[in-house]
């Protein structure tokens, strides 16, 4: 048995030798990454689709029951409008448009936009996001070629105004497939994104939960963190409601580690099912990496 064991000990030591090497090579992480991955999830299987999130496509099918041209842009905004009014009526909690309302176009149509958007209050539009390469001799860096700048444009001040939010949708261009997104753009002042915003809206009513866990993991931090999130987002906005729990994650690294801890423990025995996966979820999202 002892013999075996010693036996196990070089291929054990060659193998775990070997991936140290790899890993150190670009091509062996997309490897990784887009064969690994997409192994992982044939293996685990289909999942059914979750309850909690529609995706109201945009495609030629649309286009043409709708009697649209096949190019979204040229929509109407009315359109956008009514899709507003009927998901407010549904029950939406948070509605995000993927779609960029950067121009004015027919006053008519653009102000139905604006009002359903305010009526509604709970609506995300997304930002347009222009990635620019300088030289390093403009940036006054050294050793450094180039530096690439990041510039956020706003929609259309109406439907800026209008909307609860705005935010960009960073996605990185891996063929064929997405396999991670941004959740903070830190070239361009930490903005958080469109998933991001999404979700914090989403489980708004589980905020106070979320400062009670605080509390219980570092009660000498409890202050730092935002307690009334319906206050800050009417004064200040979503993001800022978002970059102040951010930046008290990040004075404390260890936090989001003792409030999973909490969530687990007796006290939070009623935050069961949904509740407790969502709350999870937020204390992961904001204690971890700008990319996912």
């Amino acid at each position: 048995m002892i013999s075996r064991t010693f036996k196990a000990i070089p291929l054990g030591l060659l193998v775990g030798i070997t991936g140290l090497v790899l890993s150190f090579f670009q091509f062996f992480h997309d490897f990784e990454e887009d064969t690994g991955l997409g192994l992982l999830f044939k293996l685990r299987g289909v999942r059914q689709v979750p309850s909690d999130a529609v995706v109201v496509s945009i495609d030629k099918e649309s286009s043409e029951q709708l009697n649209v041209p096949n190019n979204p842009d040229k929509w109407p905004r009315s359109l956008h409008a009514r899709l507003v009014e009927k998901l407010a009526k549904q029950g939406a909690k948070v509605v995000t448009f993927d779609v960029h309302f950067l121009e004015p176009r027919s006053p008519e149509d653009d102000k139905l936009f604006a009002e359903a958007l305010s009526k509604a209050g709970n609506v995300v539009i997304a930002d347009s996001l222009t990635a620019r390469e300088i030289p390093s001799s403009e940036t006054g860096i050294f050793n450094v070629a180039e530096q690439s700048i990041v510039e956020i444009q706003k929609p259309f001040a109406p439907f800026a105004q209008a909307a609860v939010a705005s935010a960009p949708f960073v996605l990185p261009r891996i063929p064929f497939k997405v396999n991670n997104y941004w959740t903070f753009q830190d070239k361009a002042g930490d903005s958080p994104t469109f998933p991001v915003v999404a979700l914090q809206l989403f489980t708004l009513n589980l905020y106070d939960d979320f400062v009670r866990l605080f509390e219980k993991a570092n009660s000498s931090q409890a202050g730092k963190l935002p307690h009334d999130a319906n206050a800050i987002i009417k004064t200040k906005g979503v993001q800022a409601l978002i970059m102040e729990i951010r930046e008290t994650f990040a004075s404390d690294p260890l936090i989001a580690d003792r409030m999973i801890e909490e969530l687990d423990g007796s006290d939070f025995q009623s935050v069961g099912g949904k509740r407790h996966g969502w709350l999870k979820s937020l204390i992961k999202l904001y204690a971890g990496s700008y990319r996912l």
